[in-house]
């Protein structure tokens, strides 16, 4: 969900090794709490930024993993293993599709 936000574009530097980072960083986030994440850490450069109003584009720096585990001592899970617990349980009687509970615990 990160990597795709930003693909294709220059604004951000990150490797696969910092996505690797990131994907153990954030499991258990749903794709909203990913969004958030990621809006919260592209404000980042602009909160170094002196007169944002003014500024050019060319000045603000890309992003950073550094920015995502920033962002992340705002932006927390908003499903907890509880809420997956039970999602588990009705699934196993109800789903269309097997899910590892082992899944639900990483």
């Amino acid at each position: 969900m990160i990597k795709s936000e930003f693909e294709g574009k220059e604004m951000i530097d990150l490797s696969d090794e910092d996505f690797t980072k990131l994907i153990e960083l954030t499991k258990g986030y749903s794709v909203a709490d990913l969004k958030a994440l990621s809006t919260e850490a592209a404000m980042m450069p602009l909160r170094e930024l002196i007169d944002v109003s003014n500024c050019d584009i060319a000045a603000i720096r890309t992003l950073k993993v550094a920015d995502f585990v920033e962002a992340l001592k705002n932006v927390r899970m908003s499903v907890n293993q509880q809420d997956l617990k039970r999602y588990f349980d009705w699934n196993e009687m109800n789903g269309s599709f097997a899910i590892k509970e082992k899944d639900l615990n990483d």
